[in-house]
């Protein structure tokens, strides 16, 4: 019975210790998108002159202007948006340090 009770409280603390939350510090976010696709897309970082384009294949990547960190009590986020020509219009949310999207 005894060992039966020290392998619960073992099995407890190893899931009570994974549940943390994950601590993320940096200066600035950075988020990149990729053209997975077969077309050019043109595109601006939350803008509407769209006078810039991503070559299949190709990725192209921003940094936010806040801080993002994860502690203990606190959160910080950012969203950046990411708007194309005929490829749709993203509002991506920025909770790491690097974020990756697809877009086709």
């Amino acid at each position: 019975m005894k060992s039966i009770l020290i392998l619960f409280s073992i099995s407890s603390l190893i899931f009570i210790s994974s549940c943390k939350k994950k601590k993320v510090q940096c200066d600035h976010g950075e988020v990149c998108v990729k053209n997975i696709g077969s077309d050019t897309i043109y595109y601006s970082w939350g803008g509407s002159q769209m006078d810039k384009y991503i070559l299949p294949g190709e990725t192209t990547c921003t940094q936010t202007q806040e801080e993002i960190y994860i502690t203990r009590n606190e959160e910080s986020f950012s969203t950046i948006y990411f708007e194309t020509i005929g490829h749709g219009s993203y509002a991506i949310k920025v909770k790491e340090c690097k974020v990756n999207r697809e877009v086709k």
